[in-house]
């Protein structure tokens, strides 16, 4: 598995990122009792905007690897912040009674968050001369 890991460093970055996530949760939903419901809501969508890139990377690389890799780098912590900025703040913050401070600082680290998964997935796209699909076309990965 680690081999794997190594080798994909894009998927490994998402299962760290998954790891990290399911902590924030942890955290979110320890933190925010109060509105536990919308800690659920928030972080089903977050999960499903990073499967969903990680799909696209598993589909489209074949057929066109720099497109999938942008996708991958951006649709995630993209859609995340749209998500939750335009849809899940409006409807949270009339149910705020006196945890205001823990909201703001997760919000922060939230948003943080998705700013480091964005860096590093960037920092891997442009670190790679080509994408690892093409080098294995090319028979310099096995």
């Amino acid at each position: 598995m680690f081999r794997f890991l190594r080798t994909k460093r894009r998927f490994g970055v998402d299962a760290i990122f998954a790891i990290i996530l399911a902590l924030t949760y942890w955290g979110f939903h320890s933190g925010l009792s109060a509105i536990s419901s919308d800690v659920n809501t928030l972080f089903l969508a977050t999960y499903l905007f990073l499967g969903l890139g990680v799909l696209v990377l598993y589909l489209v690389s074949d057929m066109n690897p720099e497109f999938a890799s942008i996708v991958h780098v951006g649709l995630f912590p993209f859609f995340s912040l749209i998500f939750i900025f335009a849809k899940w703040m409006p409807d949270v913050i009339p149910e705020l009674n006196g945890i205001e401070m823990s909201f703001s600082l997760a919000m922060l680290a939230y948003t943080l968050l998705m700013i480091v998964f964005f860096t590093v997935q960037l920092l891997i796209h442009q670190s790679e001369p080509e994408p690892q699909e093409v080098r294995r076309m090319k028979g310099v990965i096995r």
